[in-house]
């Protein structure tokens, strides 16, 4: 029986800011405006009724303030953050997933999006990283609690000034290196010094920490860092917000290859991404099967910008897909097919390519424009 979309039965309605979908697809956690979070549950947990702010109580307490939430890999802590108050100091809060318990808060004055989440797990989550001011605290990943001796830091490395940390999850079914842990740091520039960009590696079991790796930059403010999906190398974007060209409202970005297919290398190097196009990095994404080698595709350029597959270790261009109004790109989980997309101010066109062929355009997955 064909089903009409008047009869479709919708889970939750509101408007929200911010969601976050559980990692093993079970439920999703929905801020309501002006309500707080709510937990949805998705398929079989599921009983068909709708969740509105008149029917249902917020899933964590007191929660219509929060204006930011993430989940921990494994799904098991929900981390949000809201405008600090005399009443609620602590504003950067840990919750129990499971239960909606609230365990754990840390002051967080002001809020950089692109340094959120302010607390990464590892993948297993036998770690937390806080990033807090001038360092980054190390804790037993599920020490969380309301008993504040068992939620004490174990370690800490000191970054002077930084402004951004990103630890790399586990995706695409790949399987992280349980230790040494790898992660990286950001620290601005000014007109004295460089800017720095540093991959740090940390041992649980020695408790020592050492730079892999480090990048300095003059004039960049804020770095992304895209991870492969074994963890060991990353992608780092480095941007900032004005071209000093003048050629691009997008600002102006440098991208480089950090790390080593083999964690056991002992170290490092930095390779510049060669671009075939000039201009702002607009996406960069790695193909996620961990078991093929290597590789990543580059959005970069002005408008018609540049797409390009790059070699994974070498970090050279293999093959390029044309210029076209794109600025997204999204893979599927085992790798094969790659869509290449124009949202946000762009029109919609997407282009779907099959890697297995050469990464040319087959006859079912051609060039869509929306």
């Amino acid at each position: 029986m064909e089903t009409r979309a008047g009869d479709r039965q919708f889970l939750v309605k509101g408007m929200t800011t911010s969601q976050v979908m559980a990692p093993d697809g079970s439920c999703a956690f929905v801020l309501l405006t002006g309500h707080g979070v709510v937990r949805v549950p998705l398929g079989d947990d599921s009983n068909g009724a709708c969740i509105t702010k008149t029917t249902t109580p917020p899933f964590l307490e007191e929660s219509a303030p929060i204006q930011m939430m993430e989940i921990s890999p494994l799904g098991t802590y929900l981390l949000t953050w809201q405008r600090v108050t005399d009443a609620q100091p602590n504003n950067l809060k840990v919750w129990a997933a499971s239960s909606g318990a609230f365990l754990m808060g840390f002051p967080q004055k002001g809020l950089r999006r692109e340094a959120w989440p302010y607390v990464q797990w590892t993948a297993d989550e036998s770690l937390a990283f806080l990033m807090t001011t001038n360092e980054i605290r190390i804790f037993p990943g599920h020490c969380f609690s309301t008993d504040k001796e068992e939620s004490r830091f174990i370690d800490k490395v000191r970054v002077e000034g930084i402004t951004s940390m990103s630890v790399p999850r586990e995706r695409g079914g790949n399987t992280l290196p349980s230790s040494p842990h790898r992660f990286t740091s950001f620290v601005p520039g000014d007109k004295n010094k460089p800017a720095k960009a540093t991959l740090h590696e940390y041992d649980p079991e020695t408790k020592e920490q050492t730079i892999v790796t480090c990048k300095s930059l003059f004039q960049a403010e804020d770095m992304n860092t895209s991870w492969s999906p074994n963890g060991t190398s990353a992608l780092l974007t480095l941007q900032t917000s004005v071209d000093a060209s003048g050629k691009s409202y997008y600002g102006s970005a440098t991208l480089f290859l950090v790390g080593s297919s083999d964690i056991k290398s002992g170290g490092a190097d930095v390779k510049a991404v060669p671009l075939p196009q000039e201009g702002p990095v607009m996406d960069v994404s790695w193909m996620p099967n961990a078991k093929q080698s290597p590789s990543f595709v580059v959005i970069a350029g002005r408008m018609p910008a540049m797409a390009s597959l790059h070699n994974g270790i070498t970090a050279e261009p293999i093959f390029l897909f044309g210029n076209a109004h794109r600025n997204t790109i999204s893979w599927a989980p085992h790798g094969r097919f790659v869509c290449i997309a124009g949202f946000g101010n762009l029109a919609g066109g997407m282009s779907f390519w099959d890697k297995n062929k050469q990464v040319r355009p087959s006859k079912e997955f051609c060039s869509v424009g929306l």
